[in-house]
């Protein structure tokens, strides 16, 4: 168990019901979570759904099949993360404004060492991500970071 204080990795996970996913229904079926278990909102509307980080440490992103007995050969892509352009994005936190797939089912970054002014404010991006490999019609999610204020 983490002390209170103590900087870790933060991992997001994307679950999605590969068989019910539909351009107008991604915020139904594509939910997210983390290991933190500390964000503001609950699991779920991803447009609402903030993951806590620290300075200098890592954030994953993990795209997670629902109900993987049911449907054996599905399986989700994370594709890339990307912050949002200019003022829309809101804190700098990734050292990289866009990070891409480095093995079809994850994305890493790493987050600044620096404290900055913006540091109270979140970080807003896109998750883009394909079920089944079809990459003719990616998803795409918007959720928050937020920098914790652990040293």
């Amino acid at each position: 168990m983490n002390s209170n204080n103590e900087r870790i990795d933060s991992t997001v996970f994307l679950t999605v019901d590969t068989a019910n996913i539909n351009p107008g229904n991604v915020k139904l079926t594509a939910i997210l979570s983390d290991n933190r278990n500390d964000s503001p909102e609950q699991p779920g509307d991803p447009t609402n759904f903030t993951t806590a980080v620290d300075r200098d440490k890592s954030v994953t992103w993990q795209g997670i099949v629902k109900e993987p007995t049911t449907n054996p050969n599905d399986s989700v892509q994370i594709i890339l993360i990307a912050r949002k352009p200019g003022d829309n994005g809101g804190a700098k936190f990734l050292k990289h404004g866009i990070l891409e797939t480095e093995d079809m089912s994850t994305v890493s970054g790493k987050i600044r060492d620096k404290k900055k002014e913006k540091d109270e404010e979140n970080e807003n991006y896109y998750i883009v991500f394909t079920v089944n490999y079809d990459f003719t019609n990616p998803y795409i999610l918007d959720p928050k970071l937020k920098m914790t204020d652990k040293i």
